[in-house]
């Protein structure tokens, strides 16, 4: 195990664990179950949480952040962009964080919405946890705001 892996944080080592199973968890379920059997599960549809940061969350929505980036680039599974802000839906509810997963398509230079390619990402107060590096490019069609949502499970 990295050196670096184990000075980090505590919560950051359980985070890391944490999202690896959670990225098992949204591969799965985006691969088996079509999204309108579990879309209802992730949060009130076209209503955001606050954007606003709450300093007792900081430290666990930075601690989410990492795991997944790090999570996700050593999985032998390609992680999408759903996947990741599905598995960090999860653990941020599991921290009772409120916050946005949203779902865009690209957009052109006059703005535009453009339907063949679309993004993912998902924001806790004012930070994106997932998909930062490229949610500008996209302009959001749906969103879902989770507070005290449940849990997604795979229906059965």
């Amino acid at each position: 195990m990295p050196r670096r892996f184990i000075l980090r944080r505590r919560e950051d080592r359980a985070a890391f664990l944490e999202a690896c199973l959670r990225l098992a968890r949204a591969y799965v379920l985006v691969r088996a179950a079509p999204f309108r059997w579990w879309s209802g599960r992730l949060g009130a549809v076209q209503t955001e949480t606050p954007q606003v940061d709450e300093p007792a969350q900081r430290s666990a929505v930075e601690s989410v952040r990492w795991a997944l980036r790090k999570a996700s680039n050593r999985l032998p599974w390609p992680s999408t962009c759903l996947m990741k802000a599905l598995a960090g839906r999860e653990m941020l509810h599991r921290r009772n964080i409120p916050c946005t997963l949203y779902l865009g398509v690209k957009a052109d230079e006059q703005g535009e919405r453009l339907i063949d390619e679309a993004h993912a990402w998902l924001r806790a107060g004012t930070t994106i946890v997932t998909g930062e590096e490229e949610y500008g490019r996209f302009v959001p069609v749906m969103w879902f705001g989770a507070e005290n949502t449940s849990r997604i499970d795979v229906p059965g």
